[in-house]
C-alpha cells in the first residue's frame, strides 16, 4: 500500500499535479535522502527565474550539508558547512568579499545576515586577519577578493519551500574555495 501511493505521488508530480509543498511537507530536512537540494522561502516561480525569495543550495551527505544561502540572481549569499538536526543547520559560514568591498567593521558580535532573520553569523575573521587586511587596502583597494569566516552559523529552516530540483550554480561552483 505504501509503495501505491508512493508511485502515485511521483506520477502526480511529474504531471505538475502536486506542488514541491507536498512533497516536502513538514518532515525534518535530517530526514531527507543524500542529494543536492534547493530550499526557497518562496514557492518555485515556474518561470526563468531559478528561485524566489532566499533560498538554500546544497548537497546533503548524511547529516552534513554544503551549500549557500542567498538571493538568486545576485552576489549576496553566505557559503555553509556543518550539520542539519531536524530543521536547523549547525556549522560554519563564509561571505565572499568581491572587488572594492571591505567588511572591515563587521560586528564582533552574533548578527542576523539579511531581512529574514534566519542566519546567524558569529566568530567572524577576514582571512589572513583584519590588520593585514587594512593594509592591503591602502594598496589595492580595487583588486582586493578575499573571505570572511565565520566559526558559529545557524540557519532555521523551518518553513522552507523544498523545490522538485535545484535550480541555482550548484554549491561547488559558487563555495569551493573557503573551506
Amino acid at each position: 500500500m505504501i509503495r501505491w501511493r508512493y508511485l502515485v505521488m511521483l506520477v502526480a508530480l511529474g504531471m505538475g499535479l502536486l506542488s514541491s509543498n507536498a512533497v516536502a511537507g513538514s518532515a525534518p530536512l535530517a530526514d531527507l535522502p543524500d542529494g543536492s537540494y534547493q530550499f526557497c522561502s518562496e514557492p518555485d516561480p515556474q518561470d526563468w527565474r531559478v528561485g524566489a525569495g532566499a533560498c538554500l543550495n546544497f548537497i546533503k551527505q548524511g547529516s552534513t550539508i554544503e551549500g549557500y544561502y542567498g538571493y538568486p540572481h545576485s552576489s549576496e549569499f553566505v557559503c555553509l558547512r556543518g550539520q542539519v538536526s531536524e530543521q536547523v543547520f549547525h556549522g560554519q559560514g563564509a561571505i565572499a568579499l568581491w572587488e572594492g568591498e571591505t567588511y572591515l567593521d563587521f560586528p564582533e558580535q552574533p548578527f542576523n545576515w539579511g531581512p529574514e532573520g534566519r542566519l546567524s553569523l558569529s566568530q567572524g575573521e577576514i582571512a589572513g586577519g583584519k590588520e593585514l587586511l587594512k593594509e592591503l587596502l591602502k594598496e589595492l583597494p580595487e583588486n582586493l577578493e578575499n573571505w570572511m569566516f565565520f566559526q558559529s552559523a545557524t540557519l532555521n529552516l523551518d518553513g522552507l519551500t523544498a523545490y522538485t530540483s535545484p535550480l541555482m550554480t550548484p554549491p561547488a561552483q559558487l563555495c569551493d574555495g573557503p573551506f
